[in-house]
This record gives structure tokens, C-alpha cells and sequence, in this order.
């Protein structure tokens, strides 16, 4: 499990976090709405709930998770927030990885097999937007050389000097041809990152964090 987090801004809004606690891995990618000083102080507080709650003997699913964060960013002093992320446990002892999605974008799964993506698609509101709502958590198991992508949309969203956006399409494309040619998990991140740059500027904060299945 690798990640790299650039912010936009002297303080960013993106959550790129890990925690390794009783035989699993928490790896939590998240975006709080708008940039600078605000956005970084909700995520500061997001944080610091995410490793209370993973600390914690009984810490649910990831769905369950995200439900309780959705409650602490509705309650927060900046009632005009809300939050993305995607939260991946992955259980080194059975071997298999659960993902729950909070209005984030689709967590792109590399197939090494068939040498294809797949979207694992969001079902839900972002967090804090809706009192109630609920975070599915599905579960899949990697094979050998698969890959697990989760980003932010600072990623997606670059415009080049033409003001034409990469979108999901080109980013998808770039994930695409990176993992085809890539040896490990940091060398893709800096593939698609120096691709991602090449389309155009940093102007939000992006992040993005890579599961690969060595096994």
C-alpha cells in the first residue's frame, strides 16, 4: 500500500491516511469541500475521529465508519461543508478487502488477469449532507497483480492551457496505460502523477493511494 498527497494550498482538504491495527489496514482517502484553512481544519477533526474510532476494539465496517464521519462533519461549526472518501480495509489474514464509498469518486480496480479496469462505483451522498444516510461496504478479493487505485478529484479536474478538462476518461486512460507498464506501486503513482501534471497544473489538492495484491 503506497499514497502520495500533494495540497493546492498552504493547508489542503485531502485525508490520506493508514492505520495498521489487530491483523488489518485502514487506508482512508478523503476531500472536504473547498480549499485553504477551512477545508483543513474539518479535516484535521475527520481525522482525528477516524483514529479514535480505528483504535477502538469493536470498529465496524468501513460503511459503518463512514456513517458515524458523516455525523461529525453534519455537526462540525461549518455547517456549509461535506466530505468525499473512500474507505478500504484490507485483512491480512483472510486475504480479502472491503470498500465503502462516501459520494467519492469510483475506486479503479486494475484486473492484472485480463489486463482491464473496473469501476467500483459510489452508492451513496457525500458526508455530512444527509442525516440517515448509509455507506454500503462491499467486499472483494485481489488477485496477483491487482490493483486498487482510490484519488481525489484534484486529479481528475485538471484543465490544460485550452481549458479543456482530463476528466475521468483521461484519467482512467492514464491509470490504464500506467499499470500496464508499471513494477510496483510507487513507480505507478509517479507515472500517473507526472502524466496527470503534463495535462495540466495543480490547481486543487490531489491525492491518490494504491492496493496491490504482491500474492
Amino acid at each position: 500500500i503506497v499514497g502520495r498527497s500533494d495540497a493546492s494550498a498552504e493547508m489542503g482538504g485531502d485525508l490520506l491516511d493508514l492505520l495498521d491495527h489487530a491483523g488489518r489496514i485502514d487506508l482512508l482517502v478523503g476531500d472536504v469541500s473547498g480549499h485553504g484553512v477551512a477545508a483543513g481544519v474539518v479535516m484535521a477533526m475527520v481525522k482525528g475521529a477516524v483514529r479514535t474510532r480505528l483504535h477502538s476494539d469493536v470498529p465496524g465496517a468501513p460503511g459503518d465508519l463512514l456513517r458515524d464521519l458523516s455525523r461529525i462533519v453534519a455537526e462540525s461549526n461549518a455547517p456549509e461543508m461535506f466530505a468525499t472518501m473512500a474507505a478500504i480495509r484490507v485483512h491480512g489474514d483472510r486475504g480479502d478487502v472491503e470498500i465503502a464509498l462516501g459520494g467519492h469518486n469510483p475506486v479503479l480496480w486494475w484486473r492484472a488477469a485480463s489486463a482491464m479496469l473496473e469501476d467500483i462505483e459510489n452508492e451513496s451522498l457525500p458526508l455530512g449532507v444527509l442525516a440517515g444516510e448509509t455507506y454500503p461496504t462491499r467486499t472483494i478479493s485481489l488477485d496477483r497483480g491487482d490493483m486498487l487505485v482510490a484519488y481525489t478529484d484534484g486529479l481528475v479536474e485538471v484543465f490544460d492551457r485550452e481549458r479543456r478538462q482530463l476528466g475521468m476518461a483521461g484519467f482512467r486512460a492514464i491509470v490504464g496505460s500506467e499499470a500496464r507498464a508499471c513494477a510496483d506501486g510507487t513507480t505507478f503513482i509517479a507515472g500517473v502523477m507526472e502524466r496527470v501534471r503534463a495535462h495540466g497544473a495543480i490547481s486543487d489538492d490531489q491525492t491518490i493511494a494504491v492496493v496491490r495484491a504482491l500474492a
